[in-house]
């Protein structure tokens, strides 16, 4: 609704300011309702935002037990000075300031006002996020641009005293100060409209010393908000990029950027889960960027962080792939505080390192070394089985291997393992995961319980129709 009515108001923006120059230049009459309708609309939304502004019920409360602490009466002259006090921190806001002189421009009594009629395009800032945060700029970098302010004033100064009193009595453009002022800003602004020229030697030196002088605040001013217009873009970008990883849901988090990580997250987002990779540096997540992968930068230490992109609501599982086994250690005792549901995945390089990581709350540690080593060994002694099984795991084959998980009410639900016909739809039991225990080759008589776990080989499209 925010933004609905964001939209709508920046419509009226544009609408009113159509109206009031149009109005200016033909004096018609035709469109007078329609302005006055916007009015209204801007007046209610100004009281409204002083009216929200601040906890009035805070005030009156502070100050009916005071009096009943004192035994007095309330002062109600006191009480309606703090409450203005109050609002009046709204009023004098730059925003507030806007929107007031936004309203004045329509008053009929006050048409000299109309030249305020330019603040009702301000108002688009208000209405607009990333522009506020780009006029945030400004605010961070007040003091390194206030100092060149009163540095500029400085040479503003000097400059046209002295040119003054070099030019007063020889050229004819200049008979005041501010003929002198006026050149100043001309000259230190690199524009040279030439209506004001130095004639002596003296007020040339000076016009020299003044052109060098602008070239070097300019560069110094574009600098200073260049390098902090970077960082807030740098900032929004992360922002949207966390917005998007809180709206994915069974989300997979991914610490880490490298080659594995890079692999896992395509082979999720291609099995069509969602995923996400936690860079710990700005080079990482821009090399990301480029890859077309959703990846963000952030402290894996930091739970603040990690609670932004969602890790406490929206993440299903956790894969920690960083190239330290103490980061890997660390990060999972943080998710582990703040999620005691999610499935955490951490990589290891000693296997020593086990027993620890499953202490810190691990669900699964990963040991790609040993893993490696048994692969390596299983082709030595039966290739071809490492064959069969390489081919159903990277789909090679119309043969898959997958899971069904026995829900309440659904067609396995209670059945015994011989009523459910595998043979007939071409399929093989493999076992069956209850809670911690293995079935391997379940008898025909067992039957099924909720939360049970069916691991079934077959032909893709037979295990399709099952499902």
């Amino acid at each position: 609704y925010k933004k609905i009515f964001y939209y709508i108001m920046m419509v009226l923006v544009v609408v009113s300011i159509f109206l009031l120059v149009y109005n200016s230049t033909s004096l018609s009459q035709d469109f007078i309702f329609i302005e006055e309708i916007i009015l209204i609309i801007f007046v209610v939304e100004y009281f409204t935002r002083v009216w929200i502004y601040g906890d009035i019920h805070k005030i009156i409360i502070e100050h009916y037990n005071r009096s009943q602490f004192l035994k007095t009466d309330m002062s109600a002259f006191q009480l309606l000075k703090d409450i203005f006090l109050l609002k009046f921190e709204y009023i004098k806001t730059p925003l507030a300031i806007i929107d007031l002189l936004a309203i004045l421009p329509d008053l009929r009594a006050l048409r000299f006002l109309r030249i305020f009629l330019v603040f009702r395009l301000f108002k688009l800032f208000r209405y607009t996020r990333n522009i506020n945060k780009f006029l945030t700029v400004l605010d961070d970098k007040k003091f390194e641009l206030f100092a060149l302010l009163i540095l500029f004033g400085f040479v503003i100064f000097i400059s046209s005293v002295a040119m003054f009193i070099f030019e007063v009595q020889l050229n004819d453009s200049i008979n005041t100060i501010f003929d002198a002022i006026y050149w100043s800003y001309v000259t230190i602004a690199s524009l040279g409209y030439g209506d004001i020229s130095p004639v002596s030697s003296e007020g040339r030196v000076v016009t020299l010393f003044l052109i060098l002088t602008g070239i070097a605040f300019i560069s110094f001013a574009t600098s200073i908000i260049t390098s902090a217009f970077n960082d807030r873009i740098i900032e929004i970008r992360e922002e949207k990029i966390k917005n998007r990883i809180l709206k994915l849901k069974n989300n997979t988090v991914i610490f880490g950027f490298n080659s594995i990580s890079i692999t896992l997250y395509r082979q999720l987002v291609s099995h069509g889960s969602s995923a996400v990779i936690v860079c710990e540096t700005e080079k990482e997540s821009n090399r990301a960027l480029l890859q077309k992968i959703l990846a963000i930068r952030g402290d894996i230490g930091d739970s603040d962080f990690l609670e932004s992109i969602g890790i406490h609501k929206n993440a299903k599982r956790v894969i920690s792939l960083l190239d330290s086994e103490t980061k890997n250690l660390n990060t999972s005792l943080t998710v582990r505080s703040l999620n005691k549901e999610v499935d955490i995945f951490a990589l290891i390089k000693d296997e020593k390192s086990r027993k620890k990581f499953y202490l810190a709350g691990v669900t699964k540690v990963l040991y790609p070394y040993n893993i490696f080593s048994r692969m390596v060994i299983t082709y030595i002694k039966y290739q071809n089985v490492f064959k069969s099984m390489e081919a159903i795991v990277f789909a090679d084959s119309n043969i898959i291997v997958t899971e069904f998980r026995v829900e309440n009410g659904s067609f396995f639900h209670n059945k015994k393992i011989e009523d459910l016909e595998f043979k007939k739809f071409k399929m093989i039991l493999f076992g069956v995961l209850r809670q911690k225990e293995f079935i391997f080759k379940p008898k025909p008589f067992l039957r099924l319980r909720e939360n049970d776990i069916l691991i079934i080989f077959g032909e893709k499209s037979h295990i399709d129709y099952l499902r």
